[in-house]
């Protein structure tokens, strides 16, 4: 990392470029690396919001993030796929107005928990998934507030996407990870500095 002027300009510019590769990885890996790519991105993010220094060479950098959560980001991956193919099967099912609301807060809570999974294995080194899961759950709902700001923005951007052009959905893309990797900051920098 090179240490100079950190400014929003600076940043995004460096998500514009994470989120390129981002793209990139997912569809080189077809979908298979989406977690940890999502990780990486959400690291190199959060370094650049708290510190004064952004990456000299973020392909490099973003290659090696990949790396390091790649085990764990490919299996959360898989479980949040196993979660929302039986989340669609539920619901298919369901008869009753009781089922339809179980159904819809699961699926709540599983996408809670998938917008805060990736942010929190990149940065924080936990002894086991259990760990990270536990971590992910609680940060998640005790944020509640940053939970419901992440959703919204994420269904503005795919709802503009889909009433206009999927164009849009690349185009804002980046304004998306600029603005989640510094509410993901604003929340998970006190858990690093208890960590500290």
């Amino acid at each position: 990392m090179e240490p100079y002027e950190n400014t929003l300009g600076q940043k995004t510019l460096l998500s514009l470029k994470l989120t390129v590769l981002w793209i990139l990885t997912i569809i080189l890996s077809l979908g298979l690396l989406i977690g940890p790519a999502t990780a990486a991105l959400y690291k190199l993010m959060f370094h650049a919001w708290h510190t004064h220094e952004l990456p000299s060479r973020t392909i490099t950098q973003y290659k090696l993030s990949v790396k390091l959560t790649l085990k764990d980001g490919v299996i959360f991956s898989i479980i949040y796929a196993a979660l929302i193919a039986l989340l669609v099967y539920l619901y298919f099912q369901a008869a009753t107005t009781a089922q339809f609301v179980f159904i819809y807060f699961f699926g709540f809570e599983i996408l809670l928990l998938s917008l805060y999974t990736f942010p929190i294995i990149s940065i924080f080194k936990m002894p086991s998934m259990k760990a990270q899961f536990k971590a992910v759950f609680m940060i998640g709902n005790l944020h509640a507030f940053t939970s419901i700001t992440l959703i919204a923005m994420l269904a503005v951007l795919f709802t503009l996407s889909v009433l206009y052009t999927p164009v849009i959905l690349i185009l804002l893309l980046p304004a998306y990870m600029l603005m989640s990797s510094y509410l993901y900051y604003k929340v998970l920098v006190f858990y690093v500095q208890e960590d500290a």
